[in-house]
């Protein structure tokens, strides 16, 4: 039997299971009750309850197909909260804003940077370069961003794979154009500064330098790639973070633990570094033959005491094996990275060398 399914959830607290489930039956009644045949549950195993509706996707009443929509995902929602009113319970107040992908929300949560968090810090970094609309969008285009102008404003940052509505940056509306062109006229003629709470947010990396003075090859690219991101403090205050590494910053954990993972294997070249991979390799293809081994013999094996021990064997050979594989995984991260981070450094160097040629040119020709 086809059938469709929906849920219906419920504040933690506020709501017992009878009242749940009465509101349940309720909205199923409502809904499709008439037509269609609905098996309603109420679940109280999570902090929050929640109700789940199991729909026969053919009517009892005309044998046609249920068919769903985003109008009928519409009155769903409204009908649940008009039934929670009813029974004074909370209701989303804003319909209208959209759900953040939850890789999103929890980054945010644990102050880990995110594409849409780095796309902000660069507004407000053009912001306080700039004192006109013409300024602020040539600094955005001068940080590599790709502008598309209409009835709204979108930001594509340099290698992004989507863009950015200026006014959804945030669910405030702060980065509406007209509050925007607001703020650049009462820098042009206030010297606006920017509030605290808005203003760029810094990233360390976590850990002892101290004893990583005399670094070489990898570990030596590394923190110094590091530096240039602005993530490891410096004497000096760190420059603005060039577009070309804006991307690495969301990807903070996995240098700090190939970072780690160097330091530990004490690996030092690229030579070094695959003769690890190869070794890793072989010691865990061996271990995937003797498994498959073990697992013959378990097939054949008669004596139950003897087949818990083989079992027992390969559980032990499975954790090795996964281990060696997530070595394997860094070993090929280190070595692919490591010539993306000298490609990047590169063109670092050499952006920054035209930009000041670019500079010098218009200081000579003035």
């Amino acid at each position: 039997m086809l059938a469709f399914h929906g849920y219906q959830s419920f504040k933690p607290d506020e709501v017992d299971a009878e009242t749940a489930h009465q509101i349940g039956i309720e909205l199923a009644n409502i809904l499709w009750g008439d037509r269609f045949e609905v098996l309603v549950s109420t679940h109280i195993d999570k902090h929050h309850y929640h109700n789940h509706f199991v729909i026969n996707s053919v009517s009892f009443k005309d044998g046609k197909r249920y068919y769903d929509n985003k109008a009928t995902y519409k009155r769903m929602r409204e009908v649940s909260d008009a039934l929670c009113e009813k029974y004074q319970l909370s209701v989303i107040e804003d319909k209208s804003s959209h759900s953040r992908h939850y890789a999103e929300w929890k980054a945010e949560k644990e102050n880990r940077p995110t594409k849409r968090s780095l796309v902000v810090e660069d507004v407000e970094y053009a912001i306080s370069k700039s004192t006109t609309k013409k300024q602020f969008l040539k600094a955005l285009k001068d940080m590599g961003y790709s502008i598309r102008e209409g009835k709204y404003i979108s930001l594509k940052p340099q290698g992004g794979e989507r863009a950015f509505r200026l006014h959804k940056l945030t669910k405030d509306g702060r980065y509406d154009m007209s509050i925007i062109e607001q703020r650049l006229y009462e820098r042009r003629y206030a010297q606006f500064e920017s509030p605290a709470h808005i203003s760029p947010k810094k990233y360390y990396y976590k850990g002892d330098l101290n004893k990583a003075r005399k670094l070489t090859g990898f570990k030596a690219l590394y923190v110094h790639y590091m530096f240039i991101l602005g993530v490891i403090p410096h004497q000096r205050p760190a420059p603005k973070v060039h577009y070309y590494l804006k991307q690495d910053l969301l990807k903070l954990d996995q240098i700090t633990e190939e970072v780690t993972f160097l330091a530990k294997k004490n690996i030092n070249t690229i030579e070094e570094l695959e003769s690890c991979l190869e070794k890793t390799n072989t010691q865990k293809r061996s271990l995937e033959n003797e498994r498959k081994c073990v697992y013959g013999k378990i097939k054949r094996c008669r004596n139950a005491e003897s087949k818990t021990l083989l079992q027992q064997d390969v559980e032990t050979m499975t954790e090795q094996i996964k281990s060696l594989r997530k070595e394997v995984v860094l070993y090929e991260r280190i070595k692919d990275r490591s010539l993306k981070m000298k490609s990047i450094i590169k063109s670092v160097n050499d952006n920054q060398k035209d930009t000041k040629i670019n500079k010098e040119y218009r200081n000579v020709n003035r």
